[in-house]
């Protein structure tokens, strides 16, 4: 390793410009530079009592190293591959479990999905052919929205869009309660968290059925049907 003045006179002959303290700064970059190279040189492991050379910094006795002293025990080779951790892969249960918490949530949200129509969330669809908008009219199955009766933001007087825009496709005989689509929901969620934990505690056989207990789940709460929404 090059000496500060050594360093600092090769630098001079291409950059002369450089300060002292800059080149100061440099010097120790090169300098920690070195020490870790040649630190990397001396790790190399070999059976005890043998030397090898390093570079240009002669041989060192592994033997005599505190650092690399390293005993080497019969048939546990340091350097031997083979003998080396491997990760094992996941067991059969293991993979049962994680199918068994896949098909739980496919069945939550198959249960999850009606559950805002059937408490008279949704709206229907619009008409879609002349004749259907003419049943749809005479069967009165459509809600005019706006109107001052209905409160929030009504104004039977001014209206600047499109009359269409005030056509509600909805039969008023439907009845929407969302607190009941709330109780429901909650309580399928319930139901979910409980065939989890005993997919994750209990065993497959277990986990299994508390899968198909979640596909028979019905909401405690009927439907509404039968009152104006």
């Amino acid at each position: 390793m090059l000496t500060f003045a050594e360093f600092r006179k090769l630098r001079k002959t291409y950059m002369d410009f450089e300060t002292r303290p800059q080149c100061r700064k440099m010097y120790r970059i090169y300098k920690y530079g070195q020490e870790k190279m040649n630190k990397c040189n001396t790790i190399t492991i070999l059976p005890v009592g043998t030397t090898s050379p390093l570079c240009s910094l002669g041989t060192v006795d592994v033997a005599q190293s505190p650092v690399w002293n390293c005993k080497q025990e019969e048939g546990n080779n340091p350097m031997n591959y083979a003998t080396a951790t491997v990760t094992a892969a996941t067991t059969e249960t293991q993979d049962q479990r994680k199918y068994l918490e896949k098909r739980l949530q496919c069945v939550f949200y198959e249960k999850e999905a009606p559950l805002y129509a059937d408490f008279g969330l949704g709206d229907d669809d619009p008409p879609r052919t002349p004749k259907e908008l003419e049943d749809r009219i005479k069967a009165g199955k459509f809600i005019v929205k706006g109107k001052k009766t209905d409160g929030l933001d009504a104004d039977d007087d001014f209206y600047y869009g499109n009359w269409s825009n005030l056509i509600r496709w909805r039969d008023p005989a439907k009845k929407a309660d969302q607190d009941g689509y709330e109780a429901a929901r909650t309580a399928l969620s319930n139901a979910r968290q409980e065939a989890l934990d005993i997919i994750k505690i209990k065993d497959v056989e277990a986990g299994l059925e508390a899968v198909k207990a979640l596909e028979d789940w019905k909401p405690t709460t009927a439907a509404p049907v039968g009152m104006t929404g």
